[in-house]
């Protein structure tokens, strides 16, 4: 990939877009994950409850990730 791009700021767009692309898709994927959780009946509710905490611990994780990404998008750019 760095052989295909003349400078730095080219492999991070680049970078940027994948990334970027990647987590959006996960972001979506696990709030469909949370809103489609059901208990199962083998389950506790501690179980229950300790997934449900899981879940969204990783989404928050990867909201704050998107954030990130969607700052330093803006960021490069508006910079132009």
């Amino acid at each position: 990939m760095v052989i295909m791009h003349n400078s730095a700021k080219e492999i991070w767009d680049k970078l940027l877009s994948i990334y970027e692309q990647k987590s959006g898709q996960r972001l979506h994927f696990l709030i469909c994950r949370l809103f489609s959780y059901c208990k199962d009946c083998a389950d506790s509710i501690a179980q229950h409850v300790a997934e449900l905490k899981a879940l969204w611990t990783e989404l928050c994780q990867e909201r704050a990730v998107a954030t990130v990404f969607f700052i330093k998008s803006n960021s490069v750019h508006t910079s132009k």
